[in-house]
């Protein structure tokens, strides 16, 4: 393999046939999605900018604002981090989160986990009549509009397809339900309970008459991975284990993203995940965030 190093106009280094991209991100992205940590584990692909402004790939926060700020953004891909409901309903119903001519991912806690698309092929094994159970344990006090964005972006993750309409059955300040359909016609039950008797955790069960899958996904500040079993007729057992954080698996998409000049759907997979919750479900958002009122922030 060649070890020639060229850098090109913009800062992008390429060594032998792996490109190192500069990074920035705003204050909040670098705590919240673990900037430093993850330039350290990709010493070749990744590397802080200098200056920030002039970076390759950027982080933004998903608070107040973010689809604006990537609007505006002069960078080759971007990472969100953690883009919550209320800081993207008034963009999405406005039509503010067109593609911005670059790769885009973002970085979920739970339903950025590697390997939950390799599980697609079990789940789909279990047939198309299958119930698709997924249940958030959570501390009080959690929004539970952002819980279940999660949850839908979890199941489209597994399953490959989106939440097409959904309804709440109960929703109180213990937890809620919420029935849902996917596209491919999958019914779902999402469930939320908020204790602090219990470690956050997020549990997905795909139920099928001969066949079924479960999945355990801890709470993503720790270093503990997602386990996921498969039980059919030959018994259980359980698939392999990937130890990398959500973080650094954004991260790595991005890169090959870029690399390869491919596009991403993250953007248009979260505006549908949003406008479902907008408009069949209003009553999980926060009262001062409405879709009928522009500007209107949590």
């Amino acid at each position: 393999m060649s070890t020639t190093t060229g850098t090109t106009a913009t800062g992008t280094t390429t060594t032998g046939t792996r490109t190192t991209y500069s990074v920035g991100a705003d204050e909040p992205a670098r705590t919240t999605g673990r900037i430093d940590a993850i330039l350290a584990s990709f010493p070749v692909s990744l590397a802080p900018a200098h200056p920030p402004e002039d970076a390759d790939l950027v982080a933004l926060d998903g608070g107040e604002d973010w689809p604006k700020r990537l609007a505006t953004t002069r960078a080759r891909g971007a990472v969100v981090v953690c883009p919550t409901v209320s800081s993207t309903v008034v963009p999405t119903s406005a039509g503010q989160g067109a593609d911005p001519g670059f790769p885009v991912v973002i970085d979920r806690p739970h339903a950025g986990r590697p390997g939950l698309a390799d599980l697609r092929s079990a789940v789909q094994a279990t047939g198309a009549d299958a119930l698709l159970e997924v249940r958030t344990t959570a501390a009080p006090g959690n929004d539970a509009a952002d819980l279940v964005l999660e949850q839908f972006a979890v199941a489209r993750a597994v399953t490959g397809s989106g939440v097409a309409a959904a309804r709440v059955l109960s929703h109180g300040p213990r937890g809620l339900l919420v029935r849902a359909v996917l596209h491919d016609g999958r019914q779902a039950l999402f469930g939320a309970d908020l204790t602090t008797a219990l470690a956050p955790l997020v549990t997905v069960r795909i139920l099928g008459a001969t066949s079924s899958v479960s999945v355990a996904i801890p709470d993503s500040a720790t270093a503990r991975p997602a386990h996921a079993v498969v039980t059919d007729d030959s018994g259980a057992r359980l698939l392999p284990t990937s130890w990398e954080s959500s973080h650094r698996a954004s991260w790595r998409r991005l890169h090959a993203a870029v690399a390869d000049g491919t596009a991403t759907t993250d953007l248009a997979d979260h505006a549908q995940d949003c406008a479902v919750l907008v408009e069949a479900i209003p009553e999980l958002l926060p009262p001062t965030s409405s879709p009928n009122e522009p500007g209107a922030q949590r």
